[in-house]
């Protein structure tokens, strides 16, 4: 057995699902943060945890001639306590 040192980058790498002609590499992120000034505002301060999901997704063609990518990802955050201000970007 090989030392992680020793190893190719190529081995390391992903391999993906394989799903006809493409490969398919999903991912995800996952932060949770506590901001003491969510607005910005000196005058009334709001402290809050947020719960950051980033979910990802690339699809590659393994085609030999030609070549066809798609990718996606998103940023859902949660306010524990400002529900108002809970997103959705995709």
């Amino acid at each position: 057995m090989r030392s992680v040192k020793e190893r190719s980058k190529d081995m390391m790498r992903p391999h993906g699902l394989k799903v006809g002609t493409f490969k398919f590499h999903p991912g995800a992120d996952v932060e949770l943060t506590y901001d003491d000034n969510i607005f910005r505002d000196d005058a009334n301060e709001e402290s809050d945890f947020i719960t950051n999901v980033k979910p990802s997704f690339e699809l590659k063609s393994d085609w030999n001639l030609h070549a066809l990518d798609i990718y996606g990802d998103a940023d859902i955050a949660h306010y524990f306590d400002n529900s108002d201000e809970n997103y959705q970007d995709y």
